[in-house]
């Protein structure tokens, strides 16, 4: 492999000004012996035609390798030149060329000597073209890694301009084609939600807006002919196991009633006796498994008919759990079950209620880690999310673990509220203490409890965080709090770009020092950082190769960097820093420790997270 090191690189600067300075020598020796009426123009050409062509030479080798460090490097290094936008630096050379030529304008009428001549051109020549090849190789660079125009005070304009436009539907303030971009976006908006008999008007559209319409109609289209297809398969379906349980249930039928009346003889052989009572709770069995199925079908298709009565729900669940208690005890099972004294009486089928309940403690037994409590996963609709957090106290739930989309609405039913989780904006975890429901966000601090069980303090650190989301304002938030000298976010530029919202919450609302960097192209890692986070979802299962596009060659030894993603437990980047020695910790660190915190908060007991490491290890085995 062809390195490219930085003593390749000077000797070509070198060689391309030296036959610059030539050429530029040969020109001003030309036009002087032209003047003077000198001989010695054909030594003077040869030197103008060398130095022009060598100069070029030099220019096009450098244009080549500038950026990289090899020949196979294909990753572009920017230096801090570069950093500078594109377009203040074309001013920059503009006003330079402009002031060289000021300072030069009485210069053709002095009187040098032949020697005097040519060092005063090569002088100005050589300083010309340092500035030069400083604006042009970082312009090159930008190119390369396509951040030309958008490294730019224009193009920073242009997006703001464009953001004015396009923020609201006024016909006054919209473009045409922001307004039918609105209108295709409200449309994809009403198909997610179910709205399938949206349809635009593709004649009414422009452009690639044309296009864009005619693409959701498509899409459109084909979610309701996949729907129909579903319902269609959904129904015969379910005709083929009514009509299959059918044709099940007429023998079966003849096998019970012929049980029966064997049961009715006197048989003296104890063995056929025997034989009979397993015929007849296997018959019994399988008679009670066909009309499940039948019933299943029933619900699939929505054709099942309930049979409303008034029941004791207290009765019922107690009953349903004495049933499972010898399983339980099995397996060191705890179910959790703080029932009112009172009778709670409900209308519901009792027979349905009472298998919806018993299939869940059937799973619990089955599927529940040894020595554990029984944990509830609950679906609740945005409009229920109220009487969900009132049933939380009817019952006197110790606690729950809240998720998307209720972190942010559940807010307003609590009575207190962390002050993490007000920075956050967000909860994940309730916990009920007598009525009173206490609410915080356990995310950030599962993570500074895995950065501390690796022994790493925060306080006075610089940490770099890859992304803006909600995992990322959790952490920064939590970082802000224990002490963090410096927090640099790293985020996509674009409308949806967080970053400058978390900037301003820990700006405002912390006393840690902060900024935000557009993340374009390749990232890389700030020297003298301490912690990398990588709180973006680049490398989730199932794109488990994955790595977020930042530098792993400006990483360092003495830098610590912690993923947040859990599946999979060791991810593609986690591999590379430990084949590099980069000390890391993966995301299932973050995730144990926020689900111990979580039993911590609700029993008052430290669970053991040897256990819960081995559960997360076989379940994404």
């Amino acid at each position: 492999m062809k390195e490219y090191s930085n003593g390749i690189k000077g000797a070509a600067v070198v060689m391309h000004q030296l036959c610059l300075v030539l050429m530029v020598c040969g020109l001003y020796g030309i036009g002087y012996n032209m003047r003077m009426h000198y001989n010695g123009l054909g030594l003077l050409s040869t030197l103008t035609i060398f130095g022009l062509v060598g100069s070029f030479v030099m220019l096009a080798f450098l244009t080549g390798i500038t950026g990289r460090r090899s020949a196979d490097d294909q990753h572009i290094y920017l230096g801090g030149v570069d950093k500078i936008y594109t377009d203040v630096e074309l001013v920059i050379f503009i006003v330079f060329i402009y002031a060289m030529l000021y300072l030069c304008k009485d210069i053709r009428n002095m009187q040098f000597e032949f020697a005097g001549l040519l060092v005063a051109a090569g002088t100005l020549a050589y300083i010309m073209d340092v500035v030069f090849l400083i604006i042009y190789l970082s312009i090159v660079r930008r190119a390369k890694d396509n951040t030309l125009f958008t490294h730019s005070l224009i193009y920073i304009f242009i997006c703001f301009l464009r953001r004015v436009i396009t923020s609201g539907k006024n016909p006054r303030l919209c473009t045409r084609k922001a307004l039918e971009r609105f209108e295709i976006q409200e449309a994809i908006e009403a198909i997610a939600s179910g709205a399938l008999d949206t349809k635009l008007n593709v004649e009414e559209f422009h452009g690639q807006e044309r296009e864009l319409a005619g693409a959701v109609n498509n899409i459109r289209a084909g979610l309701s002919d996949a729907i129909m297809d579903r319902i269609r398969n959904e129904r015969m379906k379910a005709d083929l196991i009514t009509n299959v349980s059918h044709d099940i249930k007429t023998p079966l039928t003849s096998i019970v009633n012929y049980v029966d009346l064997l049961k009715r003889e006197n048989l003296e052989n104890e063995n056929a006796r025997h034989y009979i009572r397993i015929l007849d709770e296997k018959s019994q069995r399988l008679k009670q498994l066909t009309e499940d199925l039948v019933e299943a079908s029933k619900i699939s298709s929505g054709n099942i008919k309930l049979d409303i009565q008034t029941i004791d729900l207290v009765e019922l669940l107690y009953q349903t759990g004495g049933e499972f208690n010898e399983r339980f005890e099995a397996r060191d099972l705890t179910i959790v079950t703080k029932l009112p004294h009172n009778s709670v009486m409900i209308k519901a089928d009792g027979r349905q209620l009472y298998r919806a309940i018993e299939n869940l403690y059937t799973n619990a037994a089955k599927y529940a880690l040894e020595n554990t409590r029984v944990y509830v996963e609950l679906d609740v609709d945005k409009d229920q999310l109220g009487n969900a957090i009132n049933g939380l106290k009817a019952f006197k739930m110790r606690g729950i673990n809240c998720t998307i989309p209720h972190k942010i609405a559940v807010m307003q039913y609590l009575d207190e509220i962390s002050e993490s989780a007000q920075l956050i904006g967000a909860v994940n975890t309730i916990v009920n203490t007598d009525g009173r429901l206490y609410g915080d966000n356990t995310d950030g601090k599962g993570f500074m409890m895995s950065l501390e069980s690796n022994g790493i303090d925060v306080k006075g650190k610089r940490i770099v965080v890859l992304g803006a989301g909600g995992a990322a304002r959790a952490i920064c938030v939590e970082l802000a709090l224990a002490g963090a000298a410096h927090i640099t976010i790293v985020s996509r530029p674009g409308p949806k770009n967080l970053g400058p919202s978390l900037l301003e919450i820990l700006q405002t609302r912390t006393s840690v020092d902060a900024e935000t960097n557009d993340w374009v192209g390749t990232y890389k890692i700030p020297a003298g950082t301490d912690i990398v986070v990588n709180a973006t979802s680049v490398g989730l299962y199932p794109n488990v190769d994955a790595i977020p596009n930042f530098d792993l060659d400006s990483l360092t030894r003495d830098m610590f960097v912690q993923d947040v993603i859990p599946n999979p437990t060791e991810t593609a980047l986690i591999k590379e820093l430990r084949r590099r020695g980069i000390r890391c910790e993966t995301g299932a660190g973050m995730l144990i420790n926020q689900a111990a915190l979580n039993i911590e908060m609700w029993t008052g007991r430290k669970p053991d997270k040897t256990v819960m490491y081995r559960a997360l290890e076989e379940a994404l085995a």
